[in-house]
């Protein structure tokens, strides 16, 4: 998972948002089909390197992640909102 959000990353810098997209949908089928241990890697090893990574960014980069979809935005809000940003 950490080596696909560098892959996210990358597309991210490139502004490439139709890759990213794909990348999204990749992780929210492994997501949507995984068990906790999956959906635990991904919260850990895609999504916090990514969004932390965007949201040092800010604002430039926050359009990707207005794109997550619901559930890694569902996510990406715990994560924020549990550390009291």
């Amino acid at each position: 998972m950490q080596q696909l959000a560098i892959v996210a990353k990358n597309l991210v810098k490139l502004h490439q948002i139709n890759r990213v997209k794909i990348v999204y949908k990749l992780v929210e089928k492994a997501w949507e089909s995984g068990n906790d241990e999956m959906r635990n890697a991904i919260t850990n090893g895609f999504l916090y390197g990514l969004t932390t990574w965007i949201d040092a960014q800010y604002p430039r980069e926050r359009e990707f992640i207005r794109i997550l979809p619901p559930c890694l935005k569902q996510e990406y809000e715990k994560q924020i909102y549990s550390h009291g940003i």
